[in-house]
């Protein structure tokens, strides 16, 4: 069986992984949350929130090629987050909840970066984006992946053990 890894980050771990589990389901062979894009080795989610390691809190998935493309996760990932805001999701605020993508290969970065053209250039696009934000203009990075590092235990599915839990995310458009 062919499959790709991905790895985004959009603010708060809890609701990317939820989000993209009920969106993408079974095409997930596997998923994690954790850190990625920092300088520190092996943090913890306590180093992380300082904002002084340079990570972010991301999502990591191995995904099935038979049943979602990379193109299929990158437009999710910006239907179900605010890509305008720098540094912050909802009252999340921090270098920890930037709004990224980490590529695995040079064809996920030119995928990732053509579609933030398409959202920016194309009419509709870019008209929903200032409708549902205020704002077209794209602040999500696109960053080489690096080290993954999987997050506590207790981070792992969190909000299907904690149905209530904080979430600060929806699907917007």
């Amino acid at each position: 069986m062919a499959s790709f890894p991905a790895t985004f980050a959009a603010g708060c771990f809890w609701g990317t992984e939820r989000y993209f589990k009920k969106q993408f389901g079974e095409a997930l062979l596997s998923y994690k949350v954790g850190y990625m894009g920092g300088t520190t080795t092996s943090p913890s989610y306590q180093d992380v929130c300082t904002g002084t390691t340079g990570h972010a809190e991301v999502l990591h998935l191995e995904c099935d090629a038979s049943k979602v493309t990379y193109d299929d996760l990158v437009q999710f990932f910006f239907r179900m987050h605010n890509p305008t805001t720098k540094n912050q999701q909802g009252n999340d605020r921090g270098t920890q909840y930037r709004s990224a993508i980490f590529y695995h290969s040079e064809a996920q970065r030119t995928a990732a970066e053509s579609y933030i053209r398409q959202l920016q250039e194309n009419e509709k696009l870019a008209a929903t984006l200032s409708r549902t934000f205020g704002t077209s203009k794209i602040s999500t990075t696109v960053e080489p992946a690096s080290v993954f590092y999987e997050a506590e235990a207790y981070h792992q599915r969190y909000l299907e053990a904690n149905p209530r839990g904080y979430c600060n995310h929806r699907v917007y458009w």
